[in-house]
C-alpha cells in the first residue's frame, strides 16, 4: 500500500483512508468516514478527511501544474518545501500557534497532511467585500508573526532555496504583467493604462532589478513567499492562522512585507494605516525599506494586470489610481 499511487482528486474514501493509516497519519482505532473538498486550492488539490472521532485532517496533493490554471506547469515537489516550513516554525513558540500542525508528508505521492482548523475562513473577503476589514488585533498579530518569522535564527534555513517555485512566481510578478498580449482580459481603460505603464523605462528597470534580487540566493530570513489575505485564516479560537507557504524560501524579508503592504493599501489606499500597522515589525539588520516599496508596487501591478487578478468590486478608476500609485513609487526610486 505504501507505494500505491493515490490521487485524492479522484480516489474514493477507502484507498485514501488505507493510505493515511499506512502513513501513520490516522490512529489505528480511528476511521476516515468521508473525504470532502476544502477550499478552492489554487495551487494544489485540497481535501478534508473527516474522522470517526469527530476530528479532521487536511490533505493536500501537488501535481505538475497549477490546480486553478492546469495549462501552467508547476514544480511537483512544492509541498516538500511547505512541509519543511511547517516543521521549522513549529519549533518556535512565537510562530507555532499561528500555523497548522504538520502531520506528515509523503514524497512518493506528493501528499501533505495537516491539522484541520475548524470554523475558519480565509481573508480573501478583503478583496471583494468593502464592508469587512481586518480588526486592529488581527493586523497586529499578522505583522508580529511575520516579524518573528523573519528573525528566526536556525542552521536549517538554507535547506532548500525552492528555486523552481521562485522562477514560477518571478514570471508571474515581474514578466507576465509587463508583457503585451499576455492573454489577461482587462477593462478598456485598464488596457490603455497597462500599455503606457509597460513602456516606462523606470518600470522595466525596476522589474529587472527587483526580479534579480528575488531570485538571488540571499539566505537571510525564512520567507513565507505568498503573504496575502488568501494565505491568512480568520479563526474564533486562535485568531489569524497562516497557511500555504509552498512559495517559501530563504531570502529577504522585504519581499513578504512588500506583499503585505500592497494588500493593506489595496484595501484602503491609505499609507498612514500601513505605516501604523508596521510598527509591530522588528526589522532584521539587513533591511532595506526601498525594496519593500518596490515589491509592493509590483504586487499591485501583478494583481491588476497579471494572471492572478484580484476579485475587486471597485470601479476602474480605483484600479487606475492603484496603478498610478505603484508607478509613481517606482519612478521615485
Amino acid at each position: 500500500m505504501a507505494l500505491q499511487k493515490i490521487n485524492i482528486d479522484r480516489d474514493t474514501t477507502k484507498p485514501i483512508a488505507d493510505f493515511c493509516k499506512n502513513q501513520g497519519w490516522v490512529p489505528p482505532d480511528t476511521e476516515i468516514i468521508s473525504i470532502r473538498p476544502a477550499g478552492e486550492g489554487n495551487m494544489n488539490t485540497v481535501k478534508r478527511a473527516l474522522l470517526s472521532d469527530g476530528t479532521s485532517l487536511v490533505l493536500k496533493q501537488a501535481f505538475p501544474f497549477v490546480k486553478k490554471y492546469p495549462s501552467i506547469p508547476a514544480p511537483v515537489d512544492r509541498l516538500q518545501q511547505e512541509a519543511f516550513f511547517y516543521a521549522e516554525v513549529q519549533t518556535h513558540q512565537a510562530l507555532k500557534s499561528t500555523t497548522p500542525n504538520l502531520i506528515g508528508y509523503d514524497e512518493h505521492t506528493k501528499i501533505l497532511a495537516l491539522e484541520y482548523i475548524d470554523d475558519a475562513e480565509d481573508f480573501s473577503f478583503l478583496w471583494s467585500d468593502n464592508n469587512r476589514s481586518l480588526t486592529a488585533e488581527e493586523k497586529t498579530k499578522i505583522v508580529s508573526w511575520l516579524s518573528a518569522l523573519h528573525n528566526i535564527e536556525s542552521d536549517a534555513l538554507d535547506k532548500d532555496p525552492n528555486l523552481e517555485m521562485r522562477k514560477l512566481n518571478h514570471e508571474h510578478i515581474f514578466i507576465i504583467p509587463l508583457r503585451e498580449n499576455n492573454g489577461v482580459s482587462l477593462e478598456e481603460s485598464l488596457k490603455k493604462k497597462a500599455k503606457s505603464l509597460r513602456q516606462l523605462a523606470a518600470v522595466q528597470k525596476a522589474a529587472k532589478d527587483l526580479g534579480e534580487i528575488y531570485l538571488s540566493d540571499q539566505m537571510l530570513s525564512l520567507i513565507h513567499g505568498d503573504f496575502h489575505p488568501g494565505s491568512w485564516m480568520r479563526t474564533k479560537e486562535r485568531g489569524p492562522v497562516i497557511i500555504d507557504p509552498e512559495f517559501s524560501f530563504c531570502g529577504r524579508g522585504e519581499f513578504d512585507l512588500g506583499i503585505l503592504e500592497a494588500h493593506l493599501f489595496i484595501k484602503n489606499q491609505d499609507l498612514s494605516e500601513v505605516e501604523e500597522v508596521l510598527q509591530n515589525y522588528n526589522k532584521p539588520s539587513y533591511f532595506d525599506d526601498s525594496l519593500v516599496s518596490g515589491f509592493r508596487s509590483f504586487e499591485i501591478i501583478r494583481r491588476l494586470l497579471g494572471v492572478a487578478q484580484l476579485p475587486l468590486t471597485r470601479d476602474e478608476d480605483f484600479k487606475i489610481d492603484l496603478l498610478d500609485f505603484a508607478v509613481d513609487t517606482l519612478r521615485s526610486h
